[in-house]
């Protein structure tokens, strides 16, 4: 079983939006200028859920989650969950991402945990079911960022792997199905067979991680889920199963003239200091669905249109269209969460700082839709540390603080030496390939003209072929430059190290790198730990100091 240690660290290590920071630093319930943004830094703090649901409605959204969580077959405890929502006294604590591919970065991870932490801590406190859920923004629609996964290579560098053949332009994940041919679902597997090959825990990790043929994009995301925190109770609810309750309130909404309401929410955010995240000039406010492809709604005309569409709908016709075929419509991430306290008995939300600001934004919607405030708690935050990169902390010296403050743009210094000199040799070589490549193309694709008086088609390849040798030359003079930086010095591979796992592409890890591959490589065990171990109002950002498995 792997170990785990946690160095606590400033919450801003990583940086911190300004919205966060101020309900790090509140004393009172809310941050300073947005009275109905209800930031409780105490359980004591938290008010009780009000309940807006009658018996009816408990009871009958207890049955569409289990209906719409029996094909995973989910653990006992997630039914336990569910039904404990027909009671009256019961709450909810809610989390929400879009779902990705192979269970999803870091802060997948830290959302799901943080939510079942939370809801423990409030059930105890109150005495009464508290239920974790992460719902599934199927409807996000953003499958090009959503499907990548960025996992360390054997060179510690971030690798990108993704599904192929997966369609441009917004998509309900709900609805786009995976076919293994053509999205290649193999062929990931294959890769991460060959890049974790020494995991000791690989094959239970692909078991649960890896899409199956003929699941939704969604599926495959809420069964990863439901297999790794099933155990803990969590719920996981995609809106595809609540698409005619969740339509009914978004029809309410439009009717209700939403965008003056966000319009004043966002001058309040601005005025106090705080960046709102969205031009509401540009948001969709909904979308129509035909088959998976999203079509976005945005303020035009005498209310709302499709893009480059002519005409346009007022606020009741939209209100019109959606309750005939609520089946049709999704809202958008922008007024979503006004629409899940309408439809769930929510006692806390749990979201990043952009989440945060969201909720913040619809302060006079939920007036005006008669929904009380949402309780919103700034989710944790964390970097895991393997035994490498904690080696490489140590030759660097200065501990984990001062790791995360290397500037991955600067280099440390070299030392002139043999070593050096051979490096630079090693340097020269790699611009001599490039050169020598960019050559071998251009009199390569000069030839095309002549070959095409015989065969345009075998043109094409020659060009085709040119272009794969570049391609290839070039990968290899990067290998070169890289087994430069590590022939001319240790440090420069360990600040390397260091870059790419605290730091990966620039971004922080955990929005970056995949949580399968630590449990590939550690098991699961770790998870349990942290979850025992993690505050429920955090208000540090964590070191999570991992060490090998046992044998």
């Amino acid at each position: 079983m792997a170990g785990l240690t946690i160095e606590h660290l400033a919450a801003n290590i990583l940086g911190i939006d300004a919205l966060d920071r101020a309900t790090l630093t509140t004393s009172g319930s809310a941050p300073k200028g947005l009275a109905g943004h209800l930031t409780p830094r105490r359980l004591e703090d938290f008010p009780s859920p009000s309940d807006q649901l009658d018996p009816e409605e408990r009871k009958s959204l207890a049955i569409n989650l289990e209906n719409g969580l029996a094909p995973f077959e989910p653990h006992v405890a997630v039914l336990d969950s569910v039904r404990k929502l027909a009671l009256r006294e019961s709450s909810i604590v809610i989390t929400t991402h879009r779902p990705e591919l192979l269970g999803g970065t870091l802060e997948v991870c830290w959302k799901a945990l943080h939510s079942i932490r939370l809801a423990k801590e409030l059930e105890a406190r109150w005495k009464k079911p508290v239920i974790p859920v992460f719902w599934i923004d199927s409807f996000d629609g953003d499958l090009a960022s959503a499907n990548r996964f960025y996992l360390l290579n054997s060179h510690r560098d971030p690798r990108r792997v993704g599904l192929a053949g997966m369609p441009p332009g917004p998509h309900a994940a709900s609805r786009l199905k995976l076919i293994g041919d053509k999205q290649r679902i193999s062929a990931v597997e294959g890769v991460l067979r060959q890049q974790l090959s020494k995991a000791p825990a690989l094959e239970a990790a692909l078991q649960s991680c890896m899409p199956r043929e003929g699941q939704s994009f969604s599926q495959a995301f809420a069964r990863t889920l439901l297999t790794e925190w099933g155990k803990q109770g969590l719920v996981v609810v995609d809106p595809e199963w609540l698409l005619p309750d969740l339509n009914h309130l978004l029809s309410q909404a439009i009717l209700s003239d939403p965008l003056p309401a966000l319009r004043r929410g966002a001058e309040q955010m601005t005025a106090a200091g705080y960046d709102p995240t969205v031009d509401l000039d540009k948001e969709a406010i909904c979308f129509r669905m035909l088959g998976s492809r999203m079509h976005p709604l945005r303020e035009g005309g005498e209310g709302f249109r499709y893009d480059n569409e002519p005409g346009s709908r007022t606020k009741s016709e939209l209100a019109a269209e959606i309750v005939q075929s609520p089946s049709d419509w999704s809202p958008s991430s922008v007024i979503l969460p006004a629409l899940q306290e309408g439809l769930l008995p929510l006692a806390a939300r749990i979201g990043n700082w952009q989440e945060g600001a969201r909720s913040a934004l619809l302060s006079n919607l939920r007036t005006s839709l008669g929904l009380a405030p949402c309780p919103f708690v700034p989710r944790v935050s964390g970097t895991l540390i393997d035994p490498e990169c904690l080696a490489s902390i140590a030759r660097e010296g200065g501990g984990l603080k001062a790791a995360f403050e290397l500037d991955s743009s600067t280099k440390p210094p070299r030392k002139e030496s043999k070593q050096n000199q051979a490096a630079v040799h090693q340097s020269d070589l790699a611009k001599q390939m490039r050169l020598a490549v960019g050559n071998c193309s251009r009199e390569l694709n000069a030839l095309r003209t002549e070959i095409a008086e015989f065969d345009r088609g075998l043109a094409m390849q020659l060009k085709r072929t040119a272009s794969k040798i570049r391609s290839e030359v070039a990968h290899f003079a990067t290998r070169l430059e890289r087994a430069q930086a590590n022939h001319s010095g240790k440090r420069q591979r360990h600040h390397r190290v260091l870059s790419n796992n605290l730091r990966p592409l620039g971004s922080s890890q955990e929005s970056v790198l995949a949580w399968m591959p630590y449990c590939a490589q550690f098991g699961s065990a770790w998870l349990d730990q942290l979850m025992r171990d993690l505050d429920p109002i955090p208000t540090e950002h964590l070191g999570l100091i991992l060490s090998p498995q046992d044998p």
